[in-house]
């Protein structure tokens, strides 16, 4: 008999923990219709340096939703719209008797590194911000014949080479007409 009534207890026991389970769960995740603990800070207290510097309360704390484009009838894409920038990247040309041929040179080089790292969107060297090219003399001449040239044809016998250093940009995109559709 008294095995009946401890398996009875034990049993009524089992169901009421499962029936109030869900209950325990929603409190310990932090979902109980809004009441969390937390601090509140614009309630500053002197300082006591054994105390905690703000009151920890339990009360309501009403939720932000975050979500707004649910609540719209349209979505506002002008972030998607902006330019995408990648990491600044450098790149030398290859050696030219003209500065602006050299330049051309290292625009292409720097073209070609854009496109292997982040496709044909971020290549146009127009799009890039804070491009700069640092452009010097590479060949040296030392010999008689290098000598006797750079005396005939001045700074032209001399090869230059260039090097750019800039942003990859995407170009802005344009949001289509009715027209476009």
């Amino acid at each position: 008999m008294k095995t009946r009534n401890a398996l009875g207890l034990v049993s009524v026991a089992a169901l009421s923990l499962t029936a109030l389970l869900p209950f325990a769960a929603s409190s310990i995740a932090g979902d109980s219709n809004g009441y969390v603990w937390h601090y509140r800070p614009h309630n500053k207290s002197v300082y006591q340096p054994h105390r905690p510097r703000y009151d920890r309360v339990y009360s309501y704390r009403r939720r932000h939703n975050h979500d707004h484009d649910r609540d719209r009838d349209y979505v506002d894409d002008k972030f998607d719209r902006d330019r995408e920038c990648k990491p600044p990247l450098a790149r030398t040309g290859g050696e030219a008797f003209d500065e602006d041929n050299a330049k051309q040179r290292a625009d292409l080089a720097w073209q070609e590194e854009v496109r292997f790292l982040w496709g044909e969107r971020y290549m146009d060297v127009a799009n890039a911000q804070r491009a700069r090219y640092e452009c010097s003399r590479s060949s040296t001449n030392e010999s008689w014949i290098g000598k006797a040239g750079e005396r005939i044809a001045g700074d032209a016998a001399v090869k230059k080479r260039c090097r750019i250093t800039a942003l990859p940009c995407r170009g802005e995109r344009d949001k289509a007409d009715k027209r476009d559709r």
